[in-house]
């Protein structure tokens, strides 16, 4: 294939994404909701050097709880990520990789620095994800073009 078919292809890739994303109903987290959220993760932090596996498992059920609550439908993995890619395509590669090491932490099979990298990796999503209001406005107004 050559480069030209390419990113043709990634092209219609994106846009296929924005408009699945479009048809989403994601919203802002309300103050008492993002106030309750942020507590929870400072409890789960708290727990880390007891249970630095258990933490980890819970980082990743709460930024699921976020993301559900903001309206992103969470059944699959890989389709969050394709539905993340529109409007947190920086953190990305983290939190995959902080999920990666969550199914292998389940296993047994992830060190306790792999660990810490995690919870650092799901802090930085779970911390665009609770956002402050009109921080992604583009479903109260503006568009991400609008907003960039």
């Amino acid at each position: 294939m050559s480069s030209g078919n390419g990113r043709l292809a990634g092209e219609r890739e994106l846009r296929s994404r924005e408009k699945r994303y479009d048809d989403l109903d994601i919203r802002t987290l309300s103050r008492e909701d993002r106030e309750r959220y942020a507590e929870e993760w400072n409890r789960l932090e708290q727990h880390f050097v007891d249970r630095p596996n258990e933490s980890v498992g819970e980082a990743d059920r709460l930024v699921t709880r976020v993301m559900r609550d903001r309206g992103y439908p969470v059944e699959d993995f890989e389709q969050r990520i394709k539905d993340l890619s529109v409007e947190h395509a920086t953190t990305l590669e983290q939190y995959r990789a902080a999920h990666d090491v969550g199914l292998r932490s389940g296993r047994g099979g992830a060190t306790t620095e792999e660990l810490r990298g995690a919870i650092v990796h799901y802090r930085t999503l779970f911390r665009e994800l609770l956002g402050n209001p009109g921080s992604e406005s583009r479903h109260h107004g503006t568009t991400r073009h609008d907003a960039a």
